[in-house]
């Protein structure tokens, strides 16, 4: 009776955490010297999972070439089953526009447009329909606690602020996955608290997965699954 009930255990978790992302044969070189091998990985949907380890140990390598903005010198991706290794570069650029959202240190906010027009490029680029995606704009604004400064510059905006809007951009063409790169590097310990238990409330409340770089031991603590790297490699 004892491992019945394990077995259903585990099976009820593979069936809630099911594989969004995986990779085989990782591979990144520039020139003779490797940066990354790994031999695979596998992240779950609806998780938060952070990648920790010293820096140079290939961390923001891997999160690059998982989130398609690099290309692996070797190896095969595969998200939600469908292989995107081979995709050219437009087909990636829609993959990254329609399916995957992107939080770094750095806000990267267009200085002469509002929180709102901000939040709404992904989706301008997409060439969705204003009247879908400026309501969504506001709903995310107003989850994320920014109700009253959706028509402020990010000069008029606080460092925890400017990231906020930087990741409901993320989250305007709901996606299925977030990749986030040091996010709360630049904030003070307030405000990179507020932000990971944002990131929690999103996983939480809709379902959204993380894949998060960190040297932030807290968030780590946090998170419901710690990948460590060491020099290229997973530990």
């Amino acid at each position: 009776m004892r491992s019945y009930k394990k077995t259903i255990r585990l099976k009820y978790k593979i069936l809630t955490h099911p594989t969004i992302l995986s990779a085989k044969g990782l591979k990144k070189s520039y020139h003779d010297l490797t940066v990354l091998d790994l031999a695979a990985i596998e992240i779950a949907s609806n998780q938060v999972t952070t990648i920790v380890g010293p820096s140079g140990a290939g961390k923001s390598t891997l999160l690059h070439i998982l989130g398609t903005l690099l290309k692996p010198s070797e190896g095969e991706i595969w998200i939600e089953n469908k292989p995107i290794t081979k995709m050219d570069d437009d087909q990636l650029a829609d993959l990254r526009n329609q399916f995957l959202g992107f939080v770094f240190q750095t806000h990267h906010l267009l200085p002469e447009f509002t929180a709102i027009e901000n939040v709404s490029l992904p989706a301008m680029i997409g060439q969705k329909k204003s009247n879908e995606y400026i309501p969504r704009a506001k709903e995310l604004l107003e989850f994320i606690g920014l109700k009253d400064r959706i028509h402020h510059k990010p000069s008029e905006l606080s460092g925890g602020e400017q990231q906020r809007v930087s990741i409901a951009r993320a989250l305007i063409n709901h996606p299925k996955m977030i990749f986030a790169d040091e996010p709360t590097g630049n904030l003070d310990t307030k405000n990179a608290l507020d932000i990971h238990e944002l990131f929690f409330r999103l996983k939480n409340e809709f379902g959204y997965s993380f894949l998060i770089v960190t040297h932030n031991p807290e968030l780590a603590k946090m998170s419901d699954r710690i990948i460590e790297m060491k020099d290229g490699k997973l530990v």
